[in-house]
């Protein structure tokens, strides 16, 4: 767990984040090819489009609720 964002952040490949069953955002580390998101499960994430597959890397974390901004 990170002390900075005070959740674990692991980068991934969208084929591991697909095998989550829990609540996760997730989002590409650095090029837009998939939208940021929360998503109820793994199962929810795209599975195709342009520049998105399997080996496609991934950051995910647990989602958080902000108490102030």
């Amino acid at each position: 767990m990170s002390g900075f964002t005070g959740r674990r952040i692991e980068l991934t490949r969208l084929s591991g984040a697909w095998a989550l069953r829990h609540p996760v955002f997730v989002k590409p580390p650095s090029e837009k090819s998939l939208p940021v998101a929360v998503c109820a499960d793994g199962s929810r994430l795209p599975r195709t489009g342009e520049g998105v597959g399997p080996d496609t890397p991934v950051l995910v974390s647990d989602v958080v609720t902000f108490a102030a901004e």
